[in-house]
């Protein structure tokens, strides 16, 4: 069994994103970035279902808040900060020893190939 390791001043946070078009830049998290509560999170868990029936799908992640500019950004769909490929008609399961260590300090951005792919992450995002 594997276990999360949460942090002392992070607390988790759950979420479910269906990405329907292929090829378009998707917000899956915002994080906080106005004072005081100012914030950045870490996936600790992925999972990715594809319902393409023919085609893998990859999914690339990185650090963007889509409609504000004013927040830093890192990464971008050519040079994501995380990227995982998902079989047909499958899923794949990430825990936190298998995700890169990257804080995500504007938000969570991706971009699917192929259309039709359920994103679940586990977000721990800093309290203090």
């Amino acid at each position: 069994m594997v276990s999360t390791i949460v942090r002392p001043y992070e607390m988790t946070e759950a979420l479910t994103k269906k990405v329907t078009a292929t090829g378009t830049d998707t917000q899956v998290w915002i994080a906080p970035y106005a004072n005081p509560a100012a914030g950045r999170g870490r996936i600790i868990k992925c999972t990715i279902h594809n319902r393409h029936a023919t085609n893998p799908s990859v999914v690339t992640f990185w650090d963007q808040h889509l409609t504000n500019a004013s927040v830093p950004t890192r990464g971008a769909t050519a040079t994501p900060l995380f990227m995982v490929l998902v079989p047909a008609l499958g899923a794949t399961v990430l825990t936190e020893e298998q995700i890169p260590a990257e804080y995500y300090q504007s938000g969570i951005a991706c971009q699917i190939t192929n259309n039709d792919n359920y994103i679940f992450l586990e977000i721990a995002k800093d309290i203090g």
